[in-house]
């Protein structure tokens, strides 16, 4: 049984900012039915400088590795633990680059990262921060786990970010791993989109795929909504819907 995967993204400035500190791609590759499929939300650490550039600086780091698997990979034999340690390299050099980036224009700037893969029916997550992956099957669950740190300020306890890509030469970062299930829907965003979401608000987005909407324009009523809501900071979400079928194609 192959799956098919079908997804989309979407990135807004929000409400309060003219600069959209968030980056957000998705990368699929297909061979034979069988599908390869990567995406990417950083959020720039806006309590620092030229956060935005961060972020796009590890999508363009992405992209490149992306594309650079793409020549070479064979998906139907291709070991998921090699392909796992392959992309930890990889977040690693992405690192270096912010850190690079920083040393070069003498400023202190980091990003989010969460990154997730899809592969032959399983799933990786690398995770640095507090953007989020979720998944949605009956019921939504947080598959990574936010790096924050409760702390008090100006006399009130406060989850304060810990960690981020471009804050230390030595990259801390959190993996996770699982099966697809049939009907999983995935979901990485940043926190302008995770703060005010609700597990309803994926079943309008289900009705909408079924109906044949896009789901690049799925992710733009998802945002929209959030800003219905009154959230200021930027929003970036992306969807991955996932079938199981007797061959994987992508339609």
């Amino acid at each position: 049984m192959g799956v098919n995967i079908k997804g989309g993204f979407a990135t807004d400035a929000g409400l309060r900012d003219s600069i959209n500190q968030d980056a957000i791609l998705l990368r699929a590759l297909e061979q034979n039915g069988e599908w390869f499929v990567a995406g990417v939300v950083c959020d720039g650490i806006g309590g620092l400088e030229r956060g935005e550039d961060a972020s796009r600086l590890v999508i363009g780091a992405f992209d490149e590795w992306f594309r650079g698997i793409c020549q070479w990979i064979r998906i139907d034999t291709i070991d998921f633990n090699a392909l796992l340690q392959h992309a930890t390299e990889a977040i690693k050099q992405w690192n270096k680059k912010v850190r690079q980036f920083c040393e070069g224009e003498n400023i202190k700037s980091g990003t989010t990262m969460s990154m997730l893969v899809l592969i032959r029916g399983y799933y990786f997550i690398l995770h640095v921060g507090d953007s989020r992956v979720y998944c949605y099957n009956q019921l939504l669950t947080q598959l990574t786990i936010d790096d924050t740190a409760r702390k008090l300020v100006n006399g009130r306890e406060r989850d304060l970010l810990s960690n981020f890509l471009g804050k230390s030469d030595e990259l801390k970062y959190k993996v996770y791993t699982g099966e697809i299930k049939k009907g999983d829907i995935f979901i990485f965003c940043s926190d302008g989109f995770y703060r005010n979401l609700a597990p309803q608000d994926l079943n309008p987005c289900i009705t909408k795929y079924q109906s044949g909407m896009s789901v690049r324009q799925i992710c733009v009523d998802a945002i929209n909504l959030m800003k219905m809501r009154q959230e200021q900071d930027n929003i970036s979400v992306g969807i991955i819907f996932t079938e199981h079928t007797k061959r994987g194609l992508f339609r």
